[in-house]
């Protein structure tokens, strides 16, 4: 899959004791979560291994990385090049539907990875300067294969990192001009900060080349492509032949 990984467009300020979005609330330390997403066991998952993979935090702020793909996965301080593996934290093994957390209490950098998964990376930016936890909004989205042909089905995948209620993500689909040929409204998965949407390439596929899904929540927004054929996987087989 050609993924392009636009820039997150929000920014969300964590206030202690104004929000319970990431699990923050009234008179409790500052908790921000880490989606680990669906898929983040391939190596593709990259630049959207975990969401988000960079964040600044206030000294003091519990970490709370939660899986939600269908493996296990390990998160350890460090890098996978160098020998300070795991000196920090290990997770050891979080279980789907489990989460790990660590609280930091030191200002620094902290780099981390999954040990099963090492592509997959993150930073975490610790800070006294700053009076709340800087956390971009995050979404992704992410297709079952690379191509598909006339009225294949095409299932689309993707995470946030905080739910806003009443709010459905909005699946947009371009034809290779740009051109919106289809918009759906998907309902995310509270439980899992997850949604899945299913489209037909049918009738308004009019042309091979690649296509465009924009997937939007809140102001947080994604774009991956994929490829679309008009013709068959048999008949291109008779063209080639």
């Amino acid at each position: 899959m050609k993924t392009l990984y636009l820039s997150i467009i929000a920014i969300l300020l964590l206030v202690t004791g104004t929000s319970n979005v990431f699990g923050q609330n009234q008179n409790t330390e500052q908790t921000v979560h880490i989606i680990i997403p669906s898929g983040s066991a391939t190596p593709r998952c990259s630049p959207l291994c975990f969401v988000p993979e960079d964040v600044t935090v206030t000294r003091g702020t519990v970490v709370d990385w939660v899986n939600k793909d269908l493996v296990p996965h390990d998160i350890a301080s460090g890098q996978a090049s160098d020998n300070q593996t795991g000196t920090i934290f290990d997770s050891g093994l979080i279980q789907p539907g489990r989460d790990f957390q660590y609280k930091f209490d030191r200002t620094g950098t902290y780099n981390y990875f999954d040990l099963v998964h090492p592509w997959a990376t993150g930073i975490i930016r610790v800070s006294d300067s700053i009076h709340s936890n800087i956390v971009p909004r995050v979404i992704t989205a992410r297709t079952d294969r690379d191509s598909y042909y006339g009225w294949d089905a095409i299932t689309i995948t993707g995470a946030t990192n905080g739910y806003i209620p009443d709010s459905d993500v909005l699946i947009t689909i371009k034809d290779p001009h740009k051109n919106t040929i289809m918009k759906d409204d998907v309902p995310l998965q509270q439980d899992s900060n997850s949604y899945l949407a299913k489209i037909i390439a049918g009738m308004n596929f009019t042309e091979s080349g690649t296509y465009e899904i924009d997937a939007r929540y809140g102001t947080a927004q994604f774009q991956t492509f994929f490829d679309f054929n008009t013709a068959s996987p048999e008949k291109i087989l008779q063209i080639k032949a």
